[in-house]
C-alpha cells in the first residue's frame, strides 16, 4: 500500500492492480549496485483466507506479528536481535502471518 519509503498511501490495499516499480539494491542488500523493474500484488488477508476455504481447506492456526523476521523494506529497524519493524509504526502494524490449514475429509 505505501510507498517504499512509508511516507505516502500509493497503492490500493486490494489486489486491483499489479505494482510495477524500478529499484536499486536488493531486499537483502539495499546497497547493490543493482537496478531491476518488478511486479508485485497486494493480497489482502480476505483473498488469501478465501482461496483456503475454496480449496476446502480448514484453518487450523492462524497469527499475527508485528514484526518480521527479516530487514526487507527501507525505513525497517531492528528493535531486537532478528526482529525488524517499521520505524515510522512501531509495534503498531502487522508485519507477517503464519497460518496452517489442512484438506478436509
Amino acid at each position: 500500500m505505501y510507498d517504499d519509503d512509508f511516507k505516502d498511501i500509493k497503492y490500493s490495499y486490494f489486489n486491483d492492480e499489479e505494482i510495477s516499480e524500478t529499484e536499486n539494491g536488493t531486499y537483502a542488500d539495499r546497497k547493490a549496485e543493482i537496478y531491476e523493474t518488478y511486479v508485485t500484488w497486494n493480497h489482502p488477508l480476505s483473498e488469501v483466507l478465501q482461496s483456503l476455504l475454496d480449496k476446502n481447506l480448514i484453518l487450523q492456526n492462524f497469527q499475527e506479528f508485528n514484526y518480521s523476521p527479516y530487514s526487507c523494506f527501507n525505513e525497517i529497524e531492528e528493535f531486537e536481535k532478528g526482529k525488524w519493524r517499521i520505524k515510522k509504526f512501531g509495534d503498531k502494524m502487522p508485519m507477517v502471518y503464519p497460518l496452517k490449514a489442512k484438506k478436509s475429509s
